[in-house]
């Protein structure tokens, strides 16, 4: 039997369900074959690649200036499957940050800030720029005709393709929850966890010996938490014990909760654990750790937005450039 060229088994190791299925025939649908549909498909390759390479954590999801809608209904959607989803309120902060993290995946809403044209030469500057030219993008919109999406799809790397934001919600979270893991957004970790270890406001509280103690908190995710605490407890976490009914602490709002002990490590006078929370933990507890993981997370990247510089590039003059030497004419279009 002959063997299948390596193009094609890329393609079958790395997406191609989602290449033959989704964005090949939309680029058919909206183009006739030519030599940018294979500039295309090789730059769809080559992120793809780059993708599913050191994949052990996964990889964070950004959504630049998602809609009221979006925000509400798909990403706490998102959240409760587990991504790590993060929100740029404007594009001009979002290249600096974006640059740190050169294997995220990142839609962007067309619908807002600028026109078609203008978003189009922000989308090609990614291109141009070594850090950000790795980073799967996606377009998600409503307005665009069918030529600017020819325009989009032919002439940029959109690799995620163009989402309708006219499917209903559900529909439009089950697309992008595909494409999330055919590019191995969780990569091999289950769950999103937030480093609390600076946040003195979030603490555990244990019943021993008839008192409370109250135990920091390192990390903590939907699925359990890991503390360290005086070595002389360590006789009340032992491996496999059932810890019934001990309280977490997450921005002055209190939940009860029940786990066992995952594994426990002593250092000096020191006792770090692990406690994974049961399958019969109160959904709405469940629910509200998730939220608090998904707002200690986001805080993080605010806190860098305020540092990082802002994008100056005058995109409304490139793209009126463009439009008066009749390069880009479909994009000045009204929708």
């Amino acid at each position: 039997m002959n063997k299948k060229p390596p193009e094609i088994r890329m393609f079958c190791i790395s997406g191609g369900f989602f290449c033959i299925y989704v964005v090949f025939p939309f680029i058919f649908q909206y183009g006739k074959v030519n030599k940018n549909l294979r500039k295309y498909k090789n730059s769809f390759i080559l992120n793809i690649m780059n993708l599913h390479e050191n994949n052990d954590f996964g990889r964070k999801v950004f959504f630049i200036m998602p809609s009221f809608d979006f925000r509400s209904l798909v990403i706490p959607a998102l959240y409760e499957q587990e991504f790590e989803v993060y929100i740029f309120d404007s594009y001009t902060k979002a290249k600096d940050i974006l640059r740190n993290y050169p294997d995220s995946i990142c839609f962007i809403n067309t619908d807002e800030g600028m026109t078609p044209g203008e978003w189009y030469f922000y989308v090609k500057s990614f291109e141009e720029d070594p850090m950000l030219a790795t980073i799967f993008l996606g377009i998600i919109c409503t307005r665009m005709t069918k030529a600017q999406k020819e325009q989009f799809v032919m002439d940029t790397t959109i690799p995620a393709g163009i989402l309708e934001a006219r499917l209903s919600h559900e529909e439009l979270i089950e697309n992008i929850i595909k494409i999330l893991e055919i590019n191995g957004a969780k990569g091999r970790r289950r769950y999103v966890r937030a480093k609390c270890s600076d946040d003195y406001a979030s603490f555990a509280t244990f019943l021993i010996n008839g008192s409370d103690v109250q135990v920091n908190i390192n990390d903590i995710s939907s699925a359990g938490i890991s503390c360290t605490t005086q070595a002389v407890y360590a006789d009340f976490f032992k491996t496999n014990m059932l810890i019934r009914n001990f309280s977490i602490t997450l921005r002055n709002k209190k939940v009860t909760c029940i786990g066992v002990v995952l594994m426990t490590n002593v250092q000096g006078d020191k006792l770090n654990f692990v406690i994974v929370f049961t399958p019969n933990i109160a959904f709405t507890t469940r629910s509200f750790i998730r939220e608090y993981v998904h707002h200690e997370l986001q805080n993080q990247i605010d806190v860098k937005i305020l540092e990082v510089k802002t994008d100056t590039t005058d995109y409304a003059q490139i793209a009126q450039d463009a439009a008066s030497k009749e390069r880009l004419p479909e994009l000045e279009k009204t929708s």
